[in-house]
């Protein structure tokens, strides 16, 4: 065996939605990845870590046949990274099981044995074709995973892209969107819905709730929200000299007139007429909206500050029509996302009409 290499596993495994995970055990005692997702796709480095897995976009959309060595070393391995077209580095910590998974969405996981410790991990691949659809299920792209210990903290980051394209200049806020930034989708759908023209007075005021709800109980610094310029701008147009009003959260229900906070949507918008419910939503999206792009799909979460705005969202979403909806706990924090499956059909329902269309002429 190569001096320094402990052990080494040939693999075959199964990779769908451009993404997959290494974790140090089993996934039930982790938390939820979509935080994971959405760093390492807001970054744009392609990968993101929470000390106990690691997630790794791939340009590829999938391989169900994708060859992967795992190799442990007891040392730095020798830099062979010219050839290799992708690269990764983080850290991850194998607890006590002795056991590294590979999972994929909707795929079978496969593991094999580690010892347990905390290692530095570089993660290389090559053999690709296209970003996206790669033409077949079986694109011919394979993987290396090298761990050796590692003596503290890794920061997770790129070391390697196959295709500089992707690193296109920012968009303009009326221009062309970059297919694959989650940050550049994100602020085209906040710049439309908060330039949108405010609706009558009872949606005005759903609208207005919906704002105060999702971004006044946030915990401080949470970087999807919209920032207090926009909101206050946004309320300003919404409500008039309202806005400041001593008594607002009680008119708008967040407050109870006993003076008890709501904790989560105000019951009369659970149950509001559809206008109603449409600006609700309008309002989620404008400022704790995010839409991800995953190859030929568009996703979108919507973060909360707790689980029952998370419910009360769900539950109006379905009275207009916005399906395959799921409530998860983000990774950092106390927040709590609802993500939505089939994004292009909520920005029908929002009429988010530039956004929309610029999704259907993107050219990936």
């Amino acid at each position: 065996m190569t001096d320094g290499l402990v052990a080494a596993h040939d693999l075959v495994v199964a990779m769908d939605y451009g993404q997959f995970l290494l974790r140090g055990g089993p996934a039930m005692h982790y938390p939820d990845d979509l935080a994971l997702l959405a760093e390492a796709q807001a970054i744009g480095d392609g990968v993101a870590a929470d000390r106990r897995t690691v997630l790794v976009l791939s340009p590829h959309q999938n391989n169900f046949a994708m060859a992967m060595r795992i190799e442990v070393w007891d040392r730095t391995p020798p830099d062979d990274l010219d050839s290799w077209d992708e690269a990764f580095e983080a850290g991850l910590e194998v607890d006590p099981r002795g056991e590294l998974r590979f999972e994929s969405p909707t795929m079978s996981a496969v593991a094999c044995a580690v010892p347990p410790g905390r290692y530095r991990i570089l993660v290389a691949a090559r053999g690709f074709v296209a970003h996206g659809w790669p033409g077949s299920t079986t694109p011919g792209d394979s993987w290396r995973v090298q761990l050796w210990p590692a003596d503290g903290e890794v920061a997770p980051r790129r070391l390697r892209s196959w295709d500089n394209s992707e690193r296109r200049p920012a968009a303009q806020a009326a221009g062309p969107v970059d297919t694959r930034d989650s940050r550049q989708w994100t602020a085209y759908l906040r710049t439309e819905l908060l330039a949108h023209p405010p609706g009558d007075a009872c949606c005005r005021r759903a609208e207005a709730a919906t704002l105060l709800r999702l971004t006044r109980d946030a915990p401080s610094g949470n970087q999807f929200l919209a920032d207090a310029g926009q909101l206050e701008q946004r309320l300003r147009l919404l409500l008039g000299d309202q806005a400041e009003a001593p008594g607002l959260t009680v008119e708008l229900g967040l407050v109870t007139t006993a003076g008890q906070p709501v904790r989560g949507l105000p019951p009369r918008l659970v149950t509001a007429e559809r206008c109603c419910v449409m600006a609700v939503w309008h309002g989620a999206l404008s400022v704790a909206g995010e839409l991800i792009p995953q190859a030929n799909r568009l996703q979108a979460l919507v973060w909360c500050p707790n689980p029952q705005t998370a419910l009360g969202l769900v539950g109006t979403g379905q009275r207009i029509g916005v399906r395959e909806m799921m409530i998860r706990q983000a990774t950092v924090g106390p927040d709590h996302v609802v993500l939505i499956k089939d994004g292009p059909a909520l920005l029908t329902v929002v009429a988010a009409a530039a956004t929309a269309e610029a999704w259907r002429n993107r050219s990936d």
